[in-house]
Protein backbone atom coordinates (compact mmCIF):
# COMPACT_ATOMS: atom_id res chain seq x y z
CA UNK A 1 0.00 0.00 0.00
CA UNK A 2 1.21 3.64 -1.06
CA UNK A 3 1.20 6.32 1.51
CA UNK A 4 1.19 10.34 0.79
CA UNK A 5 4.83 10.68 2.55
CA UNK A 6 6.12 7.61 -0.04
CA UNK A 7 4.88 9.24 -2.52
CA UNK A 8 6.68 12.43 -2.08
CA UNK A 9 9.17 10.92 -1.64
CA UNK A 10 9.30 8.75 -5.10
CA UNK A 11 8.99 12.10 -6.50
CA UNK A 12 11.83 13.71 -4.94
CA UNK A 13 13.80 10.58 -6.06
CA UNK A 14 12.54 10.94 -9.42
CA UNK A 15 13.33 15.06 -9.42
CA UNK A 16 17.18 14.29 -8.35
CA UNK A 17 18.75 17.60 -7.22
CA UNK A 18 15.69 19.57 -8.68
CA UNK A 19 13.84 18.56 -5.64
CA UNK A 20 14.41 21.77 -4.21
CA UNK A 21 12.47 23.55 -6.61
CA UNK A 22 9.28 22.07 -4.82
CA UNK A 23 10.50 24.19 -1.74
CA UNK A 24 9.34 27.52 -3.68
CA UNK A 25 5.33 26.21 -4.31
CA UNK A 26 3.43 28.12 -1.62
CA UNK A 27 2.26 24.75 -0.24
CA UNK A 28 1.52 27.05 3.02
CA UNK A 29 -0.95 29.46 1.41
CA UNK A 30 -3.35 26.41 0.20
CA UNK A 31 -7.25 27.33 1.62
CA UNK A 32 -8.39 23.43 2.19
CA UNK A 33 -12.00 22.53 3.35
CA UNK A 34 -14.18 19.31 3.21
CA UNK A 35 -15.20 18.16 -0.37
CA UNK A 36 -18.29 19.76 -1.05
CA UNK A 37 -18.58 17.92 -4.52
CA UNK A 38 -21.72 16.04 -5.55
CA UNK A 39 -22.29 12.48 -3.80
CA UNK A 40 -21.83 10.48 -6.63
CA UNK A 41 -17.52 11.43 -6.68
CA UNK A 42 -17.46 9.48 -3.24
CA UNK A 43 -14.12 7.98 -4.67
CA UNK A 44 -12.73 11.57 -4.48
CA UNK A 45 -10.14 12.45 -1.68
CA UNK A 46 -12.40 14.25 1.13
CA UNK A 47 -11.01 17.66 0.52
CA UNK A 48 -10.79 20.20 -1.89
CA UNK A 49 -7.98 22.73 -2.29
CA UNK A 50 -9.24 26.45 -3.80
CA UNK A 51 -8.09 27.51 -6.51
CA UNK A 52 -9.38 30.98 -7.83
CA UNK A 53 -12.37 31.83 -8.67
CA UNK A 54 -14.57 32.56 -11.96
CA UNK A 55 -17.36 34.99 -12.22
CA UNK A 56 -20.62 33.97 -14.20
CA UNK A 57 -24.08 34.10 -14.05
CA UNK A 58 -25.59 32.77 -10.74
CA UNK A 59 -27.63 29.18 -11.15
CA UNK A 60 -29.75 30.56 -8.03
CA UNK A 61 -33.29 32.65 -8.50
CA UNK A 62 -31.91 36.32 -7.16
CA UNK A 63 -32.09 37.40 -4.09
CA UNK A 64 -33.82 40.65 -3.19
CA UNK A 65 -30.03 42.56 -2.36
CA UNK A 66 -28.67 41.05 -6.06
CA UNK A 67 -31.74 42.44 -7.51
CA UNK A 68 -31.00 46.08 -6.62
CA UNK A 69 -27.54 46.29 -7.55
CA UNK A 70 -28.50 45.30 -10.86
CA UNK A 71 -31.70 45.19 -13.64
CA UNK A 72 -34.21 43.24 -12.58
CA UNK A 73 -34.08 41.62 -16.31
CA UNK A 74 -29.93 41.34 -16.65
CA UNK A 75 -28.49 37.98 -15.85
CA UNK A 76 -26.54 38.69 -12.62
CA UNK A 77 -23.06 37.75 -12.05
CA UNK A 78 -21.69 36.18 -8.94
CA UNK A 79 -18.26 35.07 -8.14
CA UNK A 80 -18.06 31.48 -8.17
CA UNK A 81 -14.83 29.77 -5.76
CA UNK A 82 -13.19 26.76 -7.61
CA UNK A 83 -12.29 23.71 -5.86
CA UNK A 84 -9.64 21.56 -6.91
CA UNK A 85 -10.84 17.79 -5.99
CA UNK A 86 -8.23 14.69 -6.75
CA UNK A 87 -9.27 11.19 -7.61
CA UNK A 88 -7.00 8.70 -6.95
CA UNK A 89 -5.98 5.59 -9.20
CA UNK A 90 -8.81 3.13 -8.79
CA UNK A 91 -6.41 0.06 -9.93
CA UNK A 92 -2.64 -0.63 -11.59
CA UNK A 93 -1.24 1.57 -14.32
CA UNK A 94 -4.13 3.54 -13.96
CA UNK A 95 -4.12 7.48 -14.17
CA UNK A 96 -4.77 9.97 -11.27
CA UNK A 97 -7.35 12.93 -12.45
CA UNK A 98 -7.93 16.58 -10.99
CA UNK A 99 -11.19 17.91 -11.42
CA UNK A 100 -12.38 21.88 -11.13
CA UNK A 101 -15.82 22.21 -9.53
CA UNK A 102 -17.81 25.83 -8.89
CA UNK A 103 -19.55 27.10 -6.26
CA UNK A 104 -21.96 29.63 -5.77
CA UNK A 105 -21.43 32.33 -2.97
CA UNK A 106 -23.65 30.23 -0.29
CA UNK A 107 -21.47 27.39 -1.36
CA UNK A 108 -24.19 25.01 -3.57
CA UNK A 109 -22.60 23.20 -6.29
CA UNK A 110 -22.92 25.06 -9.50
CA UNK A 111 -20.58 23.22 -12.48
CA UNK A 112 -18.01 21.33 -13.46
CA UNK A 113 -15.56 23.77 -14.73
CA UNK A 114 -13.84 22.45 -18.52
CA UNK A 115 -10.18 21.83 -17.75
CA UNK A 116 -9.07 22.96 -21.22
CA UNK A 117 -10.52 26.37 -20.64
CA UNK A 118 -9.92 26.76 -16.76
CA UNK A 119 -7.04 29.39 -17.02
CA UNK A 120 -8.61 31.18 -19.41
CA UNK A 121 -11.55 31.52 -17.00
CA UNK A 122 -10.22 32.34 -13.94
CA UNK A 123 -10.28 35.88 -12.78
CA UNK A 124 -8.64 35.49 -9.63
CA UNK A 125 -6.16 32.57 -8.33
CA UNK A 126 -6.16 31.75 -5.18
CA UNK A 127 -2.23 32.39 -3.42
CA UNK A 128 -0.76 29.00 -3.60
CA UNK A 129 -1.86 29.07 -7.40
CA UNK A 130 -0.70 33.15 -7.51
CA UNK A 131 2.53 32.12 -9.93
CA UNK A 132 3.60 35.15 -12.03
CA UNK A 133 4.61 32.84 -15.35
CA UNK A 134 1.64 31.88 -17.36
CA UNK A 135 -0.70 29.80 -16.57
CA UNK A 136 -2.13 26.55 -18.03
CA UNK A 137 -3.94 23.64 -17.24
CA UNK A 138 -0.99 21.09 -17.20
CA UNK A 139 0.65 23.25 -14.32
CA UNK A 140 -2.29 23.95 -12.57
CA UNK A 141 -3.20 19.96 -12.39
CA UNK A 142 0.39 19.14 -11.37
CA UNK A 143 0.46 21.91 -8.17
CA UNK A 144 -2.78 20.41 -7.52
CA UNK A 145 -1.73 17.14 -7.35
CA UNK A 146 1.61 18.01 -5.32
CA UNK A 147 -0.73 19.88 -3.16
CA UNK A 148 -2.51 17.12 -2.69
CA UNK A 149 -0.17 14.99 -1.59
CA UNK A 150 1.69 17.12 0.38
CA UNK A 151 -1.52 17.59 2.66
CA UNK A 152 -2.33 14.03 2.81
CA UNK A 153 1.17 13.66 3.73
CA UNK A 154 0.52 16.21 6.88
CA UNK A 155 -2.94 15.27 7.57
CA UNK A 156 -4.49 12.28 5.86
CA UNK A 157 -7.55 10.07 7.23
CA UNK A 158 -7.59 6.96 6.88
CA UNK A 159 -10.19 6.83 4.45
CA UNK A 160 -7.82 8.71 2.29
CA UNK A 161 -4.86 6.79 2.86
CA UNK A 162 -6.77 3.73 1.83
CA UNK A 163 -7.81 5.86 -1.39
CA UNK A 164 -4.18 6.12 -2.20
CA UNK A 165 -4.09 2.78 -2.40
CA UNK A 166 -2.01 2.75 -5.86
CA UNK A 167 -0.28 5.62 -4.96
CA UNK A 168 -0.17 9.52 -7.18
CA UNK A 169 1.92 8.05 -10.83
CA UNK A 170 5.26 9.93 -11.04
CA UNK A 171 5.52 10.29 -14.84
CA UNK A 172 7.64 12.49 -16.82
CA UNK A 173 4.98 14.97 -18.09
CA UNK A 174 3.87 15.82 -14.13
CA UNK A 175 7.49 16.22 -12.95
CA UNK A 176 7.93 18.77 -15.67
CA UNK A 177 4.71 20.61 -15.65
CA UNK A 178 5.58 20.51 -11.85
CA UNK A 179 9.37 21.82 -11.86
CA UNK A 180 8.10 24.48 -14.56
CA UNK A 181 5.07 25.84 -11.80
CA UNK A 182 8.23 26.01 -9.26
CA UNK A 183 10.27 28.03 -11.36
CA UNK A 184 8.25 30.14 -11.85
CA UNK A 185 7.72 30.30 -8.25
CA UNK A 186 11.35 30.48 -7.61
CA UNK A 187 11.74 33.91 -9.70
Amino acid sequence: MFSATKNIDMLKRELDVQARLLEFAPFHLIKTRSRLAPETDAEAISFSILVGSIRGTTTKSPTKAMITMSSPTAPITVKHNVWAQLYPVTQPGGHVEVHFHAYEPDDSYAYKVDPKNICARLSQRAKAYNSPGRSSTAKLTALSQYYFLRKLAESGSAADVKKLHFGVPVKRTFMEDLKAVCREFEE
